[in-house]
């Protein structure tokens, strides 16, 4: 089942695994899309649903690591996704707007296409 729940110990893979799946689709997106405003839509609504996902894991997972001798997690702790899909989705949003952006501002800026007179070949005066 997709929204199964997910123990914290799992989170941590399911984040890895979705995190490289996310590259993957970002790399084939920015390379295969042509207009930089459908890369934009299309990185911002990836972004929206990877935060979507990252929504539904469980938050506040950490591994504690220790350098040197003492009591385990005295050291340091390292947190995993706490406001991931928070941050995600703010990016995704500005993705989105930005392609937008870029679109209105493509359809209201440019200059009138001049009309020029046809060109005849001199090869074949007709």
């Amino acid at each position: 089942m997709i929204f199964a729940v997910i123990s914290p110990s799992d989170a941590t893979a399911s984040r890895g695994f979705l995190s490289f799946l996310y590259l993957v689709l970002v790399v084939l997106c920015t390379w295969l899309v042509r207009p930089i405003e459908l890369k934009l839509i299309g990185l911002g609504l990836l972004t929206a649903v990877l935060a979507a996902w990252c929504a539904q894991l469980p938050g506040g997972t950490g591994a504690s690591v220790q350098f040197g001798q003492g009591p385990a997690g005295a050291v340091g702790q390292i947190a995993a996704g706490g406001d991931a899909s928070g941050i995600l989705g703010r990016i995704a949003v500005l993705l989105i707007l930005a392609g937008l952006v870029v679109i209105i501002l493509s359809r209201c800026c440019y200059p009138a296409p001049t009309v020029q007179r046809e060109e005849a070949s001199r090869a074949n005066p007709v």
